[in-house]
């Protein structure tokens, strides 16, 4: 895709890319109304990529689950398997202490309710 379809977009017109399936949104949150699909996009124009976004998943056991469902199509493909050494230390680990600290989102917004438009 990123060889042959990428460079003809957004000639004519801005495009924008949405509804993934959530397999290739790997940190996005899944749509509510549609589990299959991530709450990602992205602007191409003129045969470039100009804005990749997404809506971030915070539910740390869901993207345990997505990490595991990865390395396990990696594993079945006969690919290297990323070691996870430290499970206390992982990015879900991560993602739930960032998310509580007062300097993780600005004053007076919950940032696990902002949505792109």
């Amino acid at each position: 895709m990123a060889c042959k379809i990428e460079p003809r977009l957004g000639f004519d017109q801005p495009v924008f890319l949405y509804d993934y399936p959530v397999e290739f949104g790997a940190l996005a949150r899944a749509k509510k109304t549609d589990p299959a699909v991530a709450e990602r996009f992205e602007l191409y124009m003129g045969g470039l990529e100009l804005a990749n976004a997404f809506s971030e998943l915070i539910d740390e056991k869901e993207q345990r689950l997505r990490f595991e469902k990865a390395q396990q199509a990696r594993r079945t493909a006969g690919k290297k398997i990323y070691p996870c050494r430290n499970p206390s230390w992982s990015l879900c680990s991560a993602s739930r202490i960032f998310r509580h600290r007062p300097w993780s989102r600005p004053p007076g917004h919950d940032l696990h309710r902002l949505r792109y438009h």
